[in-house]
Order: structure tokens, then sequence, then C-alpha cells
């Protein structure tokens, strides 16, 4: 395409570049360690949510997502 430059994207924790194919199983992090230690930081207080949640904010969440996830790391 003209005028367009691919991007490589890259791990949110370790900056590593990430190639386009194949994808790896830890997606968007490079490896199983990044994915653990970007879970620790939700878990620990890493990140924060910038304004409290409200009443209407439950839709927000899959909570059959939200159970998986949980199962998977217990």
């Amino acid at each position: 395409m003209l005028g367009c430059e691919a991007t490589m994207a890259s791990c949110p924790i370790c900056k590593k570049k990430l190639s386009d194919a194949p994808r790896p199983k830890t997606h968007p992090f490079c490896s199983e360690r990044c994915k653990l230690v970007d879970l620790g930081n939700w878990l620990g207080d890493g990140y924060v949510i910038a304004r409290p949640v409200g009443p209407d904010d439950g839709d927000l969440v899959d909570e059959e997502a939200m159970a998986a996830l949980l199962r998977e790391y217990q």
C-alpha cells in the first residue's frame, strides 16, 4: 500500500518486538513469563482503575471469561 508502513507489535511488559506470524499462544505477550507478570500487576497494586466502579459498570465484565481465567491459574 502506498504511504503505509508495516508496524510490529511489541510485548507490553518487556517491549520485545513480536513478528506478525505466527502469533504466540501468549499473545499479546511474548512469553508465559510476561503474561504472568501482567497478571501479577493486575492482582497486586501494579495497575489501578482510574475511577471507582459504579453500578452500571457490571455489564462490562464477562463473568464466564473471568471464571475461566481464574480456573486456569489455580
